[in-house]
C-alpha cells in the first residue's frame, strides 16, 4: 500500500511539472513585437558605441561635487538641528 501511494505521487508530481513548462519563443498574439531582432541590435549598437549600457561590473561613473563642508562641520550643523527644537516637517517614526 504504501509504495503504490509513494509510486502514484511520483507520477502525479511527474506529470504536474511538464504543465508549469513554457516556451519562450512565444509571442502574444495581441501585442506583437515592435521591432525585429535587427532592429533591436542596432539600438544595442548604438547605445554601446555611445557608453550607455553596463558590461559586466563597468558601470558607468557617477561623479559628485567635493563636500565643502569637513565632517565636524556636518556634526556641528547636525547638533544644531537636532537641539533646536523646532518642528522641522521630518518624520521621525512612529
Amino acid at each position: 500500500m504504501r509504495i503504490a501511494t509513494l509510486i502514484l505521487a511520483v507520477v502525479a508530481a511527474s506529470a504536474s511539472v511538464s504543465a508549469f513548462a513554457i516556451d519562450n519563443n512565444q509571442t502574444d498574439p495581441a501585442n506583437p513585437p515592435s521591432l525585429s531582432r535587427s532592429e533591436v541590435h542596432q539600438e544595442l549598437l548604438q547605445a554601446e558605441a555611445q557608453g550607455m549600457t553596463a558590461e559586466r561590473n563597468n558601470y558607468p561613473v557617477v561623479t559628485t561635487e567635493p563636500s565643502h563642508m569637513t565632517r565636524q562641520q556636518v556634526t556641528t550643523e547636525l547638533q544644531r538641528y537636532e537641539s533646536s527644537g523646532a518642528d522641522h516637517g521630518l518624520f521621525n517614526g512612529a
